[in-house]
């Protein structure tokens, strides 16, 4: 072969490569991105925090022959806490669907917002009701519990639901979760005659079911029993004190629950439910469940485990809102946050929030720690202006707002952020 068929060769390569590349981009952005008709509150305070929506992912018969590889089926509905815990198979479903819809491509972390119930399963959309979930896939650390929580808060606030309150819990790693199984069943097998028959053959089945029994159910012998957190690993205990002081910082009224256990089999580190304060603790009062997935991706064949956070919000739509919500377009975007610290990371939240009320729309990228990637971020996504937040600004309550084009920049107090904001052309 001639070197200028070689050359042409080659040429034609890459361009079929291109073709091809821009006609998966096409692919993937239909399969990924509701229509706008399709948006409602939820939607939008969800895109506002850095979710973005995608068309609900469909349970295949794959899935179910693979959740019930990982752990029996039936089992798996038992060990559900309350109609919103997530079952397996659905955890199962979004890995799948976010390594075939080419997620895995996508800058991390993976950041998505759908409506429930997943195709394919059995569960069926409830009349008057609204059903969706909030997903973070490849963010480990604690600014991922905070910012699912702060965005559903945010979202059942827009619908009308006030005084929420979060009960939390941390079950650690699997060698935290190894550890405490391992002491409750030396505890169960010390202390059986002490319980009814029904209550031993149920811990029998799950020793963690001794955390999840009711005090005035099991009494004294629940309240003895060995509990989660007095088995965290130190990065465990680390990252559950972030979590705290988030909410702390947000304001946020929180308790922290030990009989808040999920499936051992697939749950770890951080759980939680929010409810109106106030409100019994029954399943029809109950208006989010969330959990972090982090130990199921080797199971499912990926190289390494990917850590997952999510929520499950489940309300009885407003009746007295007779007008429907339809977003007409998806707002343009011009300002970019960006914070250094942990100091900043805990403020930053509340200024996201701030913006999102006065109808300023804003990029982030909070799981990253370093000025250089967040700033490659907003340069890709061309925001024509930098809101930098560092040390010495969370000390003093300031915001820089920086042009990105002429560099020129004005600080400007957080309380007065979005006045001046509105005014930026």
């Amino acid at each position: 072969m001639s070197a200028y068929n070689s050359k042409a060769t080659i040429i034609k390569e890459r361009r079929e490569k291109i073709r091809n590349a821009q006609k998966e981009k096409v692919r993937l952005k239909e399969q990924l991105v509701f229509t706008l008709k399709d948006f409602d509150k939820s939607a939008e305070v969800a895109m506002h925090y850095g979710f973005l929506p995608i068309k609900t992912p469909q349970i295949s018969k794959d899935d179910i022959r693979k959740a019930k590889s990982i752990y029996e089926e039936c089992q798996d509905a038992k060990k559900s806490i309350d109609h919103l815990s997530p079952l397996l198979k659905e955890k199962v479903c979004l890995l799948r669907t976010y390594k075939e819809w080419n997620m895995t491509a996508m800058p991390h972390p993976v950041m998505i917002y759908f409506k429930k119930p997943y195709g394919g399963s059995a569960t069926k959309k409830k009349s008057g009701y609204s059903s969706c979930d909030l997903e973070i896939i490849g963010a480990p650390n604690s600014v991922a519990e905070a910012l699912i929580i702060k965005t559903t808060i945010a979202i059942l606030n827009e619908e009308g639901f006030d005084d929420l309150s979060v009960d939390i819990n941390n079950m650690g790693d699997k060698e935290s979760i190894t550890k405490c199984e391992h002491e409750l069943s030396t505890y169960f097998r010390k202390n059986i005659n002490e319980l009814p028959s029904e209550l031993r053959q149920m811990f029998k089945n799950d020793v963690f079911d001794i955390l999840r029994c009711p005090p005035e159910k099991c009494g004294a012998f629940h309240e003895n029993a060995p509990k989660l957190m007095n088995f965290l690993s130190e990065s465990s205990i680390q990252n559950f004190k972030e979590v705290l002081e988030y909410l702390e910082t947000l304001n946020i009224p929180y308790k922290i629950n030990n009989g808040l256990v999920g499936n051992k089999q697939y749950c770890s580190h951080t759980m939680f439910e929010i409810r109106k304060v106030g409100e019994s603790k029954k399943d029809s009062n109950l208006l989010a469940v969330g959990t972090r997935h982090n130990h199921i991706g080797k199971k499912l064949g990926f190289k390494k485990d990917i850590s997952v956070m999510s929520v499950s919000i489940h309300y009885k739509k407003n009746i007295k809102e007779k007008k429907k919500f339809t977003l007409k377009k998806v707002p343009k975007t011009k300002f970019y946050f960006v914070q250094m610290g942990f100091q900043a990371k805990l403020k930053s939240l509340g200024i996201i929030e701030s913006l999102r009320k006065a109808k300023i729309s804003v990029y982030h990228s909070l799981s990253k720690d370093k000025f250089g990637p967040q700033l490659a971020s907003a340069e890709n996504l061309k925001s024509s202006h930098l809101l930098i937040m560092g040390v010495k600004e969370a000390m003093e309550d300031t915001i820089v707002v920086r042009n990105a084009t002429t560099r020129s920049q004005e600080t400007v107090k957080i309380e007065d952020l979005p006045k001046y904001l509105k005014k930026v052309r």
